[in-house]
């Protein structure tokens, strides 16, 4: 089972691309899985045994999806890496992606025009309507401050990259365990702190429950495949090693066929997590990035059920930490050049009636402040009256 949220930020929230601090600090466009496991397992681990928080967080019988963004009250998903347009086109239009300009080239049907040059989507979220789902950043310099001098420290000066505040995104978590499931939708209902530097003016956020969408269906493609990496995504092939190319068997066991290199679209890179209980890195996960388009040519179909069953078992391992998401043969697969038509099944998110900020009641201290500003500004109205 499933349970689905909607996420607001309160506060910027600091989400770093690295863990390395010689380079310029990035920041993610999304929240990852791993983020909300942490914040729920510190709150559930006092109160679990050492089987019953092993199994809840470790094991993968509880996953944890990640937060993507919300434009025009729909879940905007990665863009396909397959998407091209060509180069002396602009496919968008301020927020509104012009689908009859765009290429799919993981298409079967896609013919590449002579003498022409494409350019690659390579990043940005779209709605199954063509709605482009942007996440506004911002980036705050600060500075250690010596004790007892009170002045700057030298050589203490820092950057945070941030996800800025009152901004709604849309995650999940799954569970065969009701119990799990009820744990942790007891603690989606407190407040959270998200990300690095949560004990100043960084990382709170705000999490309401929300209805869960329809099973999205996959379309019936008796000769190709099509995987949509919605995350990212750690694969491992038949000895163990790290791959980008995972196998048909590796999908779906009865299955036959091949990668399709030339229709295939996979980004890739690395990630290092942090493990605040141990205070020290895990191992490296090599990864293949969101939006990463794996395209299989069939030598037998394959039934709507089992690619149900492959888009509910997901893609590769370490999936309680929101990696290995996917979508199998989304509406858009099959089109040379995007349709009018709905790119993939719609989610559509209910409007907040109020704002994270209002929820909070006004103490005598704000109410005060808020008076002598009140005062203050017409003060200075009827100053420039005269």
């Amino acid at each position: 089972m499933r349970i689905y949220y909607s996420l607001t930020t309160v506060d910027p929230i600091v989400m770093s691309q690295t863990t390395a601090t010689t380079h310029n600090h990035d920041s993610l466009d999304y929240i990852p899985g791993s983020a909300i496991l942490g914040a729920i397992a510190a709150k559930l681990y006092p109160s679990l045994n050492e089987a019953e928080s092993w199994d809840m967080f470790h094991t993968g019988s509880v996953k944890f999806g990640p937060c993507f963004p919300v434009a025009d009250h729909q879940l905007a998903l990665p863009i396909p890496a397959s998407w091209h347009y060509k180069k002396n086109q602009t496919p968008f239009a301020k927020d509104q992606l012009n689908k009859t300009k765009i290429d799919n080239q993981a298409s079967q049907h896609f013919q590449r025009a002579a003498n022409t040059q494409y350019k690659q989507c390579r990043s940005g979220y779209i709605t199954a309507s063509g709605k482009i789902g942007e996440v506004a950043k911002g980036i705050s310099t600060k500075t250690a401050i010596e004790r007892k001098t009170g002045k700057a420290k030298d050589q203490t000066l820092y950057t945070y990259a941030f996800i800025e505040a009152k901004q709604t995104f849309v995650g999940w978590v799954e569970s065969d365990n009701q119990a799990y499931l009820s744990a942790i939708r007891e603690q989606l209902q407190t407040p959270l702190t998200l990300g690095r530097s949560r004990n100043t003016e960084f990382g709170r956020v705000e999490i309401t429950l929300i209805d869960p969408p329809a099973q999205p269906e996959p379309t019936i493609d008796t000769q190709q495949l099509t995987v949509w990496c919605l995350s990212d995504c750690q694969c491992i092939d038949g000895r163990g090693l790290p791959t980008y190319v995972p196998a048909l068997e590796q999908l779906a066991p009865h299955a036959k066929g091949k990668l399709n290199p030339s229709k295939s679209f996979i980004r890739a890179g690395s990630v290092t997590r942090f493990n605040q209980k141990r205070q020290g890195y895990d191992s490296e996960q090599c990864v293949i990035n969101k939006g990463s388009v794996l395209v299989y040519d069939l030598e037998t179909p394959l039934s709507q059920q089992d690619l149900l069953d492959l888009q509910q078992q997901g893609l590769g391992i370490n999936q309680h930490q929101g990696l290995g998401w996917i979508m199998i043969n989304p509406a858009w697969a099959t089109q040379a050049t995007l349709a009018d038509d709905d790119l993939y099944q719609r989610f559509t998110v209910p409007t907040k009636t109020q704002q994270p900020s209002e929820a909070q009641p006004h103490s005598a201290l704000t109410q005060w402040v808020a008076s002598q500003i009140a005062h203050d500004e017409r003060a200075n109205d009827s100053e420039r009256a005269r």
